[in-house]
């Protein structure tokens, strides 16, 4: 059972190949298309509301774990493509820092908005401030997910 702890890890080590290979056939739209789509997934999924401890929860939590998983390979590694693709070479530089520093940046935000939104209190308010949050996650993933649907080149 302690694989399912790593089910997302195991996801983006599943989905690189395939991430490079749409990449190299379609371009960067399609990779990115998907990746948006799979964030969204995964906060879509973390919003159903499900008995706690219950089956189905668990079924829901590695599901959703996977599509985040899924959706890193791209994320993680688009940065120089993007950056090569859209930027002159005088600016590249940056442009692959800032694409390459911003997951980690979203993960360590995690860890500071997670505690600072949650209150350290009763079950009630704190699975309410937990909801919040990942409505919050889902609107940003919504936005996201349609900016790049729209405008992505």
């Amino acid at each position: 059972i302690s694989w399912v702890v790593n089910s997302a890890n195991v996801a983006m080590l599943a989905s690189l190949p395939p991430s490079a290979a749409l990449a190299h056939r379609q371009g960067c739209r399609a990779p990115t298309l998907v990746c948006a789509v799979l964030v969204f997934a995964c906060t879509a999924l973390r919003m159903v509301p499900l008995p706690l401890a219950s089956h189905a929860e668990f079924v829901v939590a590695i599901v959703a774990m996977v599509c985040n998983g899924a959706s890193a390979a791209w994320m993680n590694f688009a940065g120089p493509v993007l950056s090569a693709t859209w930027f002159p070479p005088a600016e590249r530089g940056l442009a692959t820092a800032v694409m390459s520093v911003m997951p980690y940046f979203g993960q360590s935000m995690g860890f500071v908005l997670g505690p600072a939104v949650v209150p350290n209190t009763g079950h009630a308010a704190q699975s309410q401030a937990i909801h919040s949050l990942y409505l919050a996650g889902f609107i940003v993933a919504a936005l996201v997910m349609a900016a790049i649907a729209a405008h992505f080149p």
